[in-house]
């Protein structure tokens, strides 16, 4: 629950989560799926068959949208029971523990100087006095067999350096007494929202939100790995010396609710975000467009020489390299770049500020879409028909008017989306569009929407509310007949 807020509170952008483990689909262990939507690109869920099939089943019935459609918002990546599972050097054991829906628990584990460190992650568990309740070896009868209690609990007892166990009692929660005996380097109590015992203070230790132990130190910069891929893949065809150039400068902090670049003020620095996100605010809109990694905060202004027509806000903790702006400038324009960063970061602020592609999107699935685009001109009065074409047409420039029976039933206008039910579902759109005035389109191809998931989610919400609109007014349009 609460996953977007986590997110950000830790600098965390939902489009720099790569994949997820999923224990079950209980709502407190679900219910922020749907936050993981909202990224740019599919993320990958690890879990065990079944497991995804119950949480597809649940989605399904929530959201009205088919089971077979999980695929297209996540990357699925099975996972197999009671074996390690090895996921590019990191080893997944998925441990079956009884619940009322399918579940398993975690043991996570990497090599190390004389072996492995490894993570235990004990949610949901049950307790083995509720459990030991339910044994019966009358196969004839309900109930759980003593050999598969006895394997339960020794899958809960396997030791790790770090074991994070539930502790939430009562009939499918765990409980703290069956671990006193744990060997295991260090036992953390969670899933529960009541204060510790003294009995469980003498088992386990807490842990307040954020709070992070270290398996294995870090001596590689992650951070500025990630910088040279923004900086490689936005500025391509540069020699790779010139890109170390840009990567040869410091990366600073900016607390929550701190000003990166005032509204009026000259851009001195260039900031290339490497996490968290940073929200523009324009003084006399009521939008706002979110900035995450990979966002160059100052770039037009840099290049321009002109003050900034916006404040750039920090939403979470933000990682940023710090580039001069006068440094900038000479980058860009010695490797003869500024006419292609002019045209994308026109297009950008322009997706930026629409429905469809202002939030969430990294700055390279930016660029991509903005390099992909056509644009597609309309004269007055002019119709255009986009059955079989697999394209969203978003209006950048004047508006369409859209027709059923000769009679308009909706405006659209600059930033509007069209033809999501093409893209989605290869099905014609309702009435006829017509340009009301000169009229500039942008068509963005719609395998390219498809595999961006936080805009399919958005299109298919548009579908949904269209489809309802005009079958409404098709309704009482023949009651008055």
């Amino acid at each position: 629950p609460n996953i977007h807020s986590a997110l950000q509170a830790l600098g965390i952008g939902v489009q720099e989560v790569e994949g997820i483990f999923h224990t079950h689909c209980h709502d407190d262990h679900f219910c922020g799926l749907t936050t993981l939507f909202r990224a740019d690109h599919r993320i990958k869920y690890y879990a065990l068959p079944a497991v995804r099939a119950s949480v597809a089943k649940k989605l399904a019935a929530l959201t009205a949208i088919g089971e077979e459609s999980f695929g297209e918002y996540f990357e699925i990546c099975d996972l197999s029971l009671g074996v390690w599972n090895d996921i590019d050097g990191l080893e997944v054991r998925p441990i079956f523990s009884p619940h009322p829906v399918e579940t398993t628990v975690f043991h996570f584990r990497t090599p190390w100087e004389d072996g492995f460190r490894s993570y235990a992650h004990m949610a949901d568990i049950v307790s083995i006095d509720v459990l030991g309740q339910m044994v019966d070896d009358d196969e004839t009868r309900h109930g759980i067999s003593s050999q598969l209690m006895a394997e339960v609990r020794a899958d809960y007892l396997v030791p790790a350096d770090v074991k994070k166990l539930d502790i939430g009692g009562g009939l499918i929660h765990g409980c703290a007494e069956d671990f006193r005996e744990d060997s295991s380097g260090k036992i953390i109590l969670a899933h529960t929202a009541l204060a510790l015992t003294k009995t469980q203070k003498s088992i386990g230790s807490g842990a307040p939100f954020g709070t992070v132990d270290a398996l294995i130190p870090s001596y590689q910069e992650y951070r500025l790995r990630a910088a040279h891929g923004y900086l490689a893949e936005y500025f391509l065809g540069v020699p790779e010396h010139q890109i170390r150039i840009l990567l040869n400068h410091p990366v600073v902090t900016f607390n929550p609710e701190s000003i990166l670049l005032r509204e009026g003020s000259y851009c001195e620095d260039v900031h290339l975000i490497l996490t968290g996100l940073v929200e523009t605010i324009e003084p006399d809109s009521d939008q706002s467009a979110t900035l995450s990694a990979g966002a160059m905060i100052g770039e037009s202004y840099a290049l321009s020489g002109e003050p900034a027509n916006e404040t750039y806000r920090a939403l979470s903790f933000v990682r940023a390299l710090k580039i001069p702006a006068v440094l900038y400038h000479s980058f860009v324009y010695r490797n003869d770049m500024s006419e292609r960063i002019s045209r994308l970061a026109d297009l950008r602020n322009f997706f930026n500020h629409t429905w469809l592609f202002g939030e969430s999107l990294s700055n390279l699935t930016e660029v991509r879409i903005a390099e992909s685009c056509q644009p597609y001109y309309l004269a007055t009065g002019e119709e255009i028909d986009m059955s079989g074409q697999d394209f969203v047409f978003m209006v950048r420039d004047g508006r369409l008017d859209r027709l059923i029976d000769g009679a308009v039933v909706e405006y659209c206008g600059i930033g509007e989306p069209l033809n999501e039910s093409e893209v989605l579902f290869g099905q014609t759109g309702t009435g006829r569009l017509i340009a009301a005035m000169r009229s500039e389109l942008l068509l963005v191809p719609g395998a390219m929407v498809r595999d961006i998931p936080v805009a399919r989610w958005k299109l298919l919400e548009l579908h949904q509310r269209r489809q309802r609109t005009f079958s409404s007014l098709k309704q009482d349009a023949g009651a008055e007949i």
